[in-house]
């Protein structure tokens, strides 16, 4: 008898272990599952910031850029804030590069669930 208890004692562990560690399933909360753009930085070779205005129209996920006179639209680094623990695709980190057509970034939350495309256009002055 006290050898059949034994043996049943891992059994009922496992079993109450099994039990307690139900599936939780974790639900994010909408409030923090943003993916918007909220802040973008042009900058030439020299570091300077070239914006002379510009506009992020949140409803239509758009950005749209002024540079200053003179600043090369064909040479620019590109820099944008995102949502707290927002990613970026494709990501902007690759340097200089040519901004003359609107390029296609997907902002995506952090918990995955909202991804939004967004247009960003920069414009040279006239």
């Amino acid at each position: 008898m006290k050898l059949l208890k034994m043996m049943a004692l891992p059994f009922f562990t496992l079993a109450l272990i099994t039990a307690s560690c139900s599936e939780y399933e974790y639900t994010p909360d909408p409030d923090f599952e943003k993916a918007d753009i909220s802040a973008i930085s042009c900058y030439d070779r020299s570091g300077a910031d070239v914006i002379r205005t510009s506009e992020i129209i949140l409803p239509m996920h758009m950005v749209i850029v002024m540079l200053r006179p003179g600043a090369d639209v064909t040479d620019l680094k590109v820099s944008i804030t995102v949502s707290s623990g927002a990613t970026v695709t494709p990501s902007l980190s690759t340097g200089f590069g040519n901004w003359t057509a609107p390029r296609i970034v997907n902002v995506t939350s952090p918990a995955g669930t909202v991804t939004e495309e967004w247009t960003i256009m920069i414009y040279p002055s006239n």
